[in-house]
């Protein structure tokens, strides 16, 4: 008996050896780095992924210790200069001797950025005596910012300008735990921020009242070429507004927030008739570089500034403008998971790629209260770090559209995506460019950023997950022996020996953020707003009493110096306006004249224009363009989950992303062909968060956990321009399932998608037969339809799923004002009718759900 009972214990001993073996292997776990990561998980005596206080605890400490190694190597290793290189341990400088190395000297002025830059990060850690050395040793190392660095302008005010009023801000308020009270003279700080950005102001002093992109912070712009000055786009000009305007608040000098605001409000006049803005133009003469735009690089912080500044500073005008702008975004830009780079003028896709610096928009969706749309899309860039273990540069979208214009293809082109990684080196060389053109992660923080407000607004487990993988991710794949590095090739996992001053100030910031549920930001009575670099700024009551009663605007050149520019404006908008165009949209129309782009050619088919599109109603007046895409529209309203139990086994409820949005792996499935993990992420069993074993057990739903099934309808976007009126959100949903248009007026984009029984439609469901039921398909205005409605059996109906990028539920019914759908005198070819029911006819065949009255 008791050999029986020894053989059952080392048949167990030997099961146990063989599964722990396995998992290892499977999900590549280095040992000695997995039970440091869970060391305290023993201790604390919780259970993993449950995310009670302890667990959480467990994750802010971590991160705290990362940004205390890193904050530490830099002082020890790298001050006085701007950053410590993270794997060969020496100070990363200014390259001094190459001027047009913009990329390093941009940002690094020989001013200490890391230092500066790092100062709210331990404002957030609550860490005091950390606070004060530091606070000093920047006052030892400053008196002014008289350094013959030329720099970036809007780098400078969101690194440095930024930091310095937020630490401010924190180290002289009384409820602030890093308050440091009489040990803090009051105002150092503050006359340092004062001191760079007059440094920086001169770069406003053009014509046009525009910055120049870049400025030498002690001999302006001596020595500086033209090349140095001529370019500056969108996000550049505008965004000093923020830092400048607080600035201007704090000091109760309005010239900062006068200037400033002046170009922001420049920039967003000389939009396109589409409420579009071009990104990039020369600040001098306004003559345009690009005339594409989206929520990526070169205009990003341009929204974020309009929405935020309307918050912090209480201006109706700002939120007026974020509130045009982002419709115009939904009209042209919004995709189903993505948001899409588009030509100004004509709305016309130009690029099939997104860029890292958009993964901050979900979060600025989700400020807005736009978390319908801001969950979508913050899941594509899950899976970009699930699929390349970091977010690309860029990453391509559609690589069909990308791959050489030959008509030819090479053998490679036809394997299947995991064998093409094996290859070799050339055919992984070309899969790289055309998957992720700039293959370089430099730990940018958008992604994170974007995870964190949609954790505070909807308290879903599902984003604390994707924070833990980051963790252990900074831990095993970034983490150099002197800070963490980013990655130069996603591919083949190059690392990058620079660590950015954003690391310290945003990406660690954010993290940690996450898991610090008892932070003071989270209670704070104060209108906390973090800048586009992530400091936290606020402004107290009396701070704003002050303003309004004691600020002055005196310098008389800075006054002169705008009269000039608003003269000048009005002398300009008058010439543009002689020559034929409206005054009002002068600065495009000065653009289509200078590129001789007119409305036909932006309109007709190019290889940069999206697949399938064509004009069907042309005239004087109104365009109607349909442009045929795949069927895929965003998810409806949910509810959102709320855990309150901090015992283990005792949670509330499951995550309602992972449970109940039925969408949530639909993404690998639409773009496949570019999301092809790296062969080095593979061999380690790299797998998607949303599967993370322990995770999902714990929080899937097993009921409703399940996938949408995949359209095979085709969808079309239906546009109607009309130059003539301004944009007017007329959307209302009413009580009786129906979303009313009161006005059509300016760009309008409605999808539709083409049902057939038994297809699979956009939600998921199998079309039935019902709807095709005494269709009425003769039309009031084209009597060639009626033959066609006499002979046939209708095979196929329309339904619309999208108006302006809006999903339209299941069941609802679009109603749009007859006089102004149909404009008189009709064209005679018109493919736009009207049934005896009021539905709107395309082609001879019903919209089922639009209806016109």
């Amino acid at each position: 008996m008791s050999s029986r009972i020894c053989q059952i214990v080392k048949n167990f001993f030997i099961i146990f050896i063989i599964l722990t073996t396995f998992f290892q292997n499977t999900y590549g776990l280095d040992t000695a780095k997995q039970k440091s990561f869970s060391s305290s998980d023993e201790q604390d005596n919780y259970l993993e992924f449950t995310f009670t206080k302890p667990e959480l605890k467990h994750y802010r400490d971590k991160v705290e210790q990362f940004f205390t190694f890193a904050l530490d190597n830099y002082l020890s290793k790298g001050y006085p200069y701007d950053e410590i290189r993270p794997l060969s341990c020496v100070p990363k400088t200014r390259n001094f001797g190459n001027l047009n190395d913009l990329v390093t000297n941009d940002v690094l002025g020989n001013f200490t950025i890391t230092l500066l830059d790092s100062l709210t990060t331990i404002a957030v850690l609550g860490d005091r005596q950390r606070m004060k050395e530091l606070v000093n040793l920047v006052l030892d190392t400053f008196d002014d910012f008289a350094i013959d660095s030329t720099v970036q302008v809007f780098e400078t005010s969101i690194r440095i300008i930024g930091s310095l009023m937020s630490t401010h801000l924190y180290i002289t308020d009384p409820r602030k735990r890093v308050y440091l009270g009489d040990e803090y003279d009051g105002e150092s700080l503050l006359l340092l921020a004062k001191d760079i950005a007059d440094r920086l102001l001169p770069a406003y002093m053009t014509k046009t009242g525009l910055p120049v992109s870049r400025i030498n912070l002690l001999t302006r712009f001596k020595e500086l070429t033209v090349e140095f000055l001529n370019e500056n786009n969108a996000a550049g000009m505008a965004s000093p507004m923020f830092e400048f305007t607080m600035l201007s608040y704090l000091t109760n000098d309005m010239k900062y927030e006068r200037i400033t605001r002046y170009a922001f409000d420049k920039i967003w006049d000389m939009r396109s008739p589409l409420d579009l803005i071009p990104m990039s133009f020369n600040p001098q003469d306004r003559r345009l570089y690009s005339t594409m735009t989206g929520v990526g690089a070169s205009i990003d912080s341009f929204f974020e500034y309009a929405l935020k500044g309307s918050i912090l500073f209480d201006d109706d005008s700002l939120y007026e403008i974020w509130d045009t702008a982002y419709n115009a975004l939904k009209v042209n830009c919004r995709g189903d998971w993505l948001y899409y780079n588009v030509d100004t003028h004509s709305g016309q896709l130009m690029t099939y790629w997104i860029d890292a610096l958009s993964g901050f928009f979900p979060g600025l969706q989700t400020l807005s209260g736009d978390l319908e749309d801001a969950i979508p899309k913050h899941l594509l860039f899950m899976n970009l770090w699930d699929t390349f273990g970091g977010i690309p540069e860029r990453w391509s979208f559609d690589i069909s559209n990308i791959i050489s214009a030959s008509k030819t293809s090479s053998p490679y082109d036809q394997l299947p995506k995991y064998q093409k990684m094996e290859q070799g080196k050339e055919s992984q060389e070309t899969l790289r460019k055309r998957n992720i053109p700039l293959e370089w992660y430099p730990l940018r923080p958008e992604f994170i950023e974007s995870t964190y407000f949609l954790y505070r607004a909807t308290k879903d487990p599902f984003y604390l997950n994707i924070g833990v993988r980051i963790i252990k991710d900074l831990e095993e794949r970034f983490m150099g022996p002197c800070g963490f590095s980013g990655i130069q090739n996603l591919y083949s996992g190059e690392k990058q020996d620079r660590m950015e001053s954003f690391v310290l100030s945003e990406t660690l910031k954010y993290l940690y953020l996450l898991f610090d549920e008892d932070n003071e930001i989270h209670s704070t009575r104060d209108n906390v707003i973090f800048s586009t670099e992530g400091h936290p700024l606020w402004l107290r009551p009396d701070i704003k009493r002050r303003y309004k009663m004691e600020s002055y605007f005196n310098d008389t050149t800075w006054i002169n110096h705008l009269q000039m520019c608003e003269t000048e404006e009005i002398q300009y908008l008058e010439r543009m306006n002689n020559e034929g165009s409206d005054a009002e949209k002068g600065f495009f129309q000065f653009a289509k004249r200078l590129l001789s782009v007119s409305t036909e050619s932006s309109s007709s088919s190019s290889k940069e224009e999206e697949k399938g599109s064509r004009i069907i109603n042309d005239d004087d007046q109104d365009k109607i363009v349909v442009s045929n895409i795949l069927s895929s529209p965003s998810p409806q309203c949910t509810k959102y989950a709320i855990f309150k139990s901090d015992e283990p086994n005792t949670w509330l409820t499951y995550s309602n992303i992972l449970s109940h949005y039925d969408q949530l792996f639909e993404i690998s499935h639409r773009y496949e062909d570019t999301l092809i993990q790296p062969k080095i992420l593979m061999e380690n069993y790299y797998l998607p968060m949303a599967l993370e074993p322990k995770f999902y057990n714990v929080w899937a739903d097993p009921k409703y956990s399940q996938s949408r099934r995949q359209a095979t309808t085709i969808a079309m976007d239906l546009i109607f321009m009309s130059m003539n009126g301004t944009y007017l959100p007329p959307i209302k949903f009413d009580g009786n399932s129906t979303i009313r248009c009161s006005t059509f007026q300016g760009r309008r984009k409605i999808r539709l998608e083409k049902i057939a029984p038994r297809l699979i439609d956009s939600y998921g469901d199998i079309v039935d037969t019902s709807a095709f039921q005494e269709v009425q398909r003769k039309d009031v205005y084209n009597t060639g339809c009626d033959t066609t409605a006499e002979l046939y059996t209708p095979s196929s109906l329309y339904r619309a799923v999208k108006i302006d990028g809006v999903d339209i539920p299941k069941g609802y019914r679009l109603e749009l004002p007859h006089d102004e759908l149909f404009v008189e005198p009709r064209d005679e070819n018109s493919s736009l009718g009207l049934n005896y029911e009021n539905q709107m006819m395309l082609q001879c065949i019903p919209v089922i759900n639009i209806y016109v009255k």
